[in-house]
């Protein structure tokens, strides 16, 4: 058996032995049980980032391609706690939504996406884009803290929210848009092509 099997093997059996949340409905354990098990998969077995996934599911509805897409935001805010976990400065679910831990988030942001600090560009710039969306789904855990009456980490979200509004923009989204734009222009998809035409 190779390395990587062992590691699966390994992922798999500590994902058995995790309680299954009582909220977590038969199409979520599906895309979970689908998913690539590896150490991304285990680090979003939580309660915050699978309320993030059962958010899209309740929008979404009962389709294939639509499991597709939720796994595929789970594992994109599931790779900003690996490379925490990788520079040994763990971060929480929590921590996405944590005002003090902001800047370690803008930080795995632009560390997961590629950044470049010399010329402000972005290797997956469309990476960068998707995990400030996700980020901005941060009124579900605002939302079930007001539930458990957790004032503090309504405070803590919301104050989050503020920091997405002014630093993201500045730090993050406005070099990726430019960068996308510009790749879109010097490349534009092939039926745009057919319709332009050149001398």
């Amino acid at each position: 058996m190779s390395v990587s099997s062992c590691k699966c093997q390994h992922v798999r059996e500590s994902l058995a032995l995790l309680p299954v949340k009582e909220f977590v409905s038969k199409q979520m354990k599906g895309i979970l049980d689908s998913m690539t098990q590896d150490d991304i998969a285990l680090m979003i077995q939580n309660d915050y980032m699978l309320r993030f996934g059962e958010h899209f599911i309740s929008k979404a509805g009962h389709k294939s391609h639509s499991e597709r897409y939720i796994a595929q935001k789970m594992r994109e805010l599931g790779r900003l706690q690996e490379f925490h976990k990788i520079t040994q400065t763990p971060m929480a679910c929590f921590d996405l939504v944590n005002p003090l831990r902001f800047d370690k988030v803008i930080e795995a942001t632009k560390e997961c996406s590629g950044f470049n600090s010399e010329d402000n560009t972005f290797q997956i710039p469309s990476l960068a884009l998707k995990t400030g969306h996700n980020l901005n789904k941060c009124e579900i855990v605002l939302a079930e803290s007001i539930k458990k009456k957790g004032s503090e980490v309504q405070h803590a979200a919301r104050e989050c929210q503020e920091l997405m509004t002014i630093e993201w923009a500045r730090k993050i989204s406005s070099h990726a848009l430019r960068q996308r734009d510009k790749q879109q222009w010097q490349n534009p998809p092939k039926k745009l092509q057919q319709k332009i035409p050149f001398p």
